[in-house]
């Protein structure tokens, strides 16, 4: 099976039609979406743009027409959570959507994906309206998945997702040094997923492992 792995869309629907047109006719078997859906406000940006809303639902929509499961959380840009809730609950396509920020969903018969998105802070302040969250919330969200979740502690493989990298070698690297969120990596080590699909910063992609997870930074999509 193959998975289709997507991070930073950053509007760029042109750039996605052309990526699933690359695709169809793949055994894709998956699309993980790890958020930034929606680009980063601009200054003076233009009121003629097209609305945020808008814009992540025809993604969603044209993700949908593959026809294979997509796992999806939310990036720091991406409309709040309640709307993003909204518009898988009522998707109407041929594709099975899971929104797996905090929660798990089963992908086949051996295999379960779960999630935490947007960025994550040291507390909670933010001079944005971005989605954050303080980086502590991650852990509890998994400890009580462990805890509670049958799917997720049972499971033969998990896959994680995450809109930020963890701390690494490789996959968080800029010119300016590192960018990775310690606290995941930490997680990584404790609840060892065979596969862990991370966004990062932009000019950063790269594949690793850590204590024998394979860490996937597939770069911006908006950036080709």
């Amino acid at each position: 099976m193959y998975a289709l792995v997507i991070n930073m869309i950053a509007g760029r629907l042109d750039r996605l039609e052309t990526l699933i047109e690359k695709v169809r006719g793949t055994q894709i078997g998956a699309v993980l979406l790890l958020g930034n859906v929606i680009a980063p406000p601009q200054p003076g940006a233009s009121s003629a743009e097209i609305p945020a809303e808008e814009t992540y639902h025809a993604a969603i929509e044209r993700l949908g027409s593959l026809g294979a499961p997509i796992y999806l959380i939310p990036g720091a840009h991406d409309p709040a959570l309640a709307t993003i809730n909204r518009m898988v609950k009522t998707y109407r396509g041929p594709a099975r959507i899971h929104l797996v920020h905090r929660t798990a969903a089963v992908l086949g018969t051996t295999d379960v994906v779960a999630g935490f998105g947007g960025e994550l802070t040291q507390d909670q302040a933010a001079a944005d309206e971005t989605i954050h969250f303080p980086a502590w919330e991650a852990r509890v969200a998994f400890e009580h998945l462990h805890a509670y979740n049958d799917v997720f502690r049972t499971a033969p493989r998990r896959i994680l997702l995450f809109a930020v990298p963890p701390q690494s070698t490789h996959t968080d690297r800029q010119a300016s040094g590192g960018h990775g969120v310690a606290l995941l990596t930490s997680l990584i080590r404790a609840y060892q997923p065979a596969l862990v699909c991370c966004g990062g910063p932009a000019d950063t992609r790269g594949v690793e492992t850590i204590d024998g997870s394979q860490v996937v930074n597939p770069g911006w999509l908006s950036d080709g």
